[in-house]
């Protein structure tokens, strides 16, 4: 079970966006399944499906409406849908 502190944080997150639900991950450091931390400067949150890599987003956000539409859409739209998160 998630900790008082990450129970919290997870509230604080953005559940929803460009009319997606995102995936809460009460164990992922950005808080969305499949997102993470660059540790860079621009381009700081990564998001991957399985071995999938699906790019690179200013915001954990933006990475994880991009996870969000690729587990929707299936794996012979993917490339459809990175295009789409990454213009």
């Amino acid at each position: 079970a998630p900790s008082f502190e990450q129970s919290r944080a997870m509230a604080a997150l953005q559940k929803e966006a460009e009319g997606m639900e995102l995936h809460l991950c009460p164990t992922s450091q950005s808080g969305y399944k499949g997102v993470w931390n660059t540790g860079k400067k621009n381009l700081r949150y990564e998001a991957a499906a399985g071995s999938h890599r699906l790019g690179r987003f200013e915001t954990a956000v933006d990475a994880a409406v991009c996870y969000a539409k690729y587990t929707a859409s299936g794996a012979e739209a993917a490339s459809k849908w990175v295009a789409t998160c990454e213009a």
